[in-house]
């Protein structure tokens, strides 16, 4: 006799949605988050560099020199704060364009989740995965991002799983399926 979290887990799981372009724009945020972070640290290293070497030539006192460094540290977070912005709306911008352009990700998707694989239905096409095409596995917050190659990630926002019991299905599908380095749940 089987229990019913047993018989759960060995039908598939069905998920269905269309990507919207608040979802494309988070994937995008989240894929680049370590860059950001990078370039955030390097100009403010930068600017602070800059600061600390013309600051050299001011005055021996120490009293200026601890000034102008305070105002280097002061200036290099604004600029690179500056740069961190802008750099976040030209990535959105960038990624809402992507998303517009790209009429295939604005239809309904299916997914078929089983131990066996993983299916994609767009429109009248069929695509197949096999677990250990994933090189990693991200849960988010807001989605699932399922990445088949430094690029490229089959989104599953939450919105379209119809319950918890969905999602946690789904986890340990991956669990079950995909070695514990390759996933990174919350």
């Amino acid at each position: 006799m089987h229990d019913d979290n047993s018989m759960q887990y060995q039908d598939p799981l069905i998920v269905s949605g269309t990507i919207t372009k608040k979802d494309f724009i988070n994937h995008n945020r989240y894929h680049i988050k370590k860059f950001n972070r990078r370039v955030l640290l390097l100009s403010f290293i930068l600017f602070m560099a800059y600061f600390v070497i013309n600051s050299r030539n001011l005055n021996e006192d120490l009293l200026d020199w601890t000034f102008s460094i305070i105002l280097g540290l002061i200036f290099a977070l604004f600029f690179s704060s500056v740069l961190f912005l802008l750099a976040k709306l030209i990535i959105r911008l960038r990624a809402g364009k992507e998303y517009k352009s790209d009429q295939l990700l604005q239809n309904d998707i299916t997914y078929i989740f089983s131990s066996e694989e993983i299916q994609q239905k767009i429109r009248k096409s069929s695509n197949y995965f096999e677990w250990h095409d994933f090189l990693i596995i991200y849960e988010r917050p807001d989605m699932f991002q399922l990445y088949i190659s430094r690029n490229k990630a089959i989104l599953l926002p939450k919105n379209h799983f119809r319950s918890k019991a969905e999602e946690e299905k789904l986890k340990k599908l991956i669990s079950e399926n995909v070695s514990k380095e390759k996933v990174k749940f919350l």
